[in-house]
C-alpha cells in the first residue's frame, strides 16, 4: 500500500516548492538600512511611488523584501524579492485562503494577517487589505525577530495614498 508521500503528484509539488524555497543564503539584505531616497529624475509614476513606498517600509522595518499583488495574483510593485516576482505574486491568492478559512472557523471576519516560518532565521509575513473594496496582498520577508506591525500599517497607508 502506498503512503501519501509515494504519490507522484506530491513528489512533483515538493520538487516545485524546493525550486522556490527561500534559504537564509538566498534572502537579499538591503545594503543601507536608512530611509530610501528616490533616485528618480523627472515625473514619478504610480509604480515608482509604490516601489519607493515598499523600499522605505523595508528600510524602516528591517525587512528583507516586500511584494504588493492584487487579488488575481498579479504583481503591482516589489522591492528586493527573493524569488521570481511573477511567481511570488501568483502565489499570494493561495495564501489568502487560510486567512478566510481561519476567520470563518473562529467567526472572526477581520482575520487579515499570517506569519509563516521560512527557515530557522526568517519568516514570511502576509497581509490582505482592502482599498475601495478591492483586495490587495502584501508579502514581506524578514528576520523572525522582527515584528513591526506599525511599520506595516505605515506601508499600507503609503500604498493606499499611491493607489488613490
Amino acid at each position: 500500500m502506498k503512503t501519501l508521500w509515494d504519490s507522484s503528484e506530491i513528489k512533483e509539488a515538493a520538487e516545485l516548492f524546493n525550486d522556490v524555497l527561500v534559504t537564509p543564503e538566498s534572502l537579499p539584505v538591503p545594503e543601507d538600512p536608512g530611509i530610501i531616497e528616490s533616485q528618480r529624475s523627472g515625473p514619478v509614476s504610480r509604480g515608482d511611488r509604490l516601489e519607493d513606498t515598499l523600499a522605505e517600509m523595508c528600510a524602516r522595518g528591517q525587512f528583507h523584501s516586500a511584494l504588493l499583488a492584487d487579488k488575481s495574483g498579479l504583481p503591482i510593485a516589489a522591492y528586493n524579492c527573493p524569488v521570481d516576482t511573477d511567481l511570488y505574486a501568483a502565489f499570494t491568492p493561495d495564501l489568502g485562503i487560510p486567512l478566510k478559512k481561519t476567520g470563518q472557523l473562529f467567526s472572526e471576519p477581520g482575520v487579515n494577517f499570517i506569519s509563516i516560518d521560512l527557515n530557522v532565521s526568517d519568516k514570511l509575513m502576509f497581509l490582505e487589505f482592502l482599498i475601495d473594496e478591492y483586495s490587495y496582498f502584501l508579502a514581506i520577508t524578514c528576520p523572525k525577530t522582527v515584528d513591526d506591525r506599525d511599520e506595516i500599517d505605515r506601508g499600507v497607508s503609503g500604498i493606499t495614498r499611491a493607489l488613490a
